[in-house]
């Protein structure tokens, strides 16, 4: 029982233990620690929700807290909504955008998660319904990478560092 308790920890992620952060393509290792903002990318948090969880688990930061969450399928995001034939007649003049900057950032200072922002700014827009079905899902990444920021947090073993400096440029590691 005692062998198990200790893979068990080994598996958690805990205070001043190494970890690799996954943040889109960025990968950073870094030792976590209460209380201590971490910055990877443009993202800010603080890591405190994290510890206790395992390892490879998703979080997403809302403001400058981690929040646990599961990760969904893509295609999940366009379904029932109908869509378009060809993009000709949907030009880029900014106008079809009916949520304004400072809409959006007041429901982010009014605590709505990342999921309701994409959600109401694809029913604020007016061209969404008449793009095609691969320029929704496009539009929906962008957004979903823009206002729903997801970290993973890695255990930082071999096999991960070396993913990450591949990742970083495989010419450095002569690969």
């Amino acid at each position: 029982t005692q062998m198990a308790e200790l893979e068990v920890q080994r598996c958690v992620i805990r205070e001043d233990c190494p970890v690799l952060i996954q943040c889109g393509t960025i990968y950073r290792p870094l030792t976590l620690k209460r209380g201590r903002k971490q910055r990877v990318g443009r993202l800010t948090f603080l890591p405190d929700a994290a510890f206790g969880h395992a390892y490879g688990s998703c979080f997403e930061v809302h403001s400058q807290q981690l929040k646990p969450v599961h990760v969904v399928s893509k295609e999940s995001g366009t379904t029932g909504v109908s869509s378009g034939e060809d993009n000709r007649g949907i030009f880029d003049d900014g106008k079809s955008q009916l949520l304004s900057h400072q809409d959006i950032s007041k429901m982010k200072e009014e605590g709505a998660s990342g999921k309701e922002i994409v959600e109401s700014m694809t029913e604020h827009s007016t061209s969404f319904k008449e793009r095609t079905k691969f320029s929704q899902e496009k539009y929906l990444t962008k957004k979903t990478k823009k206002h729903l920021p997801v970290v993973k947090i890695m255990e930082c073993s071999t096999r991960n560092l070396c993913k990450m400096h591949y990742l970083r440029g495989p010419s450095k590691i002569w690969y």
